[in-house]
């Protein structure tokens, strides 16, 4: 079974800490790939991939540079 997306993917959240989420629209379901840093994971809704991201930028500390 072959798996499609759409090459531009669109932005559909983001953080203060730098954490995105963009949304790939596939053959029948949107994914979401959340990252944050070096950490990515595809994910199957949007919840699961804010989970992501809360978890990741735990203890994370915004750097004005």
């Amino acid at each position: 079974m072959e798996v499609t997306m759409a090459l531009a993917p669109s932005l559909v959240h983001t953080n203060r800490k730098g954490g995105t989420v963009h949304m790939f629209m596939g053959d029948s379901n949107p994914r979401y790939y959340a990252c944050h840093g070096t950490s990515c994971v595809y994910c199957d809704d949007m919840e699961t991939a804010e989970a992501h991201l809360d978890f990741w930028c735990q203890g994370s500390v915004l750097k004005a540079e």
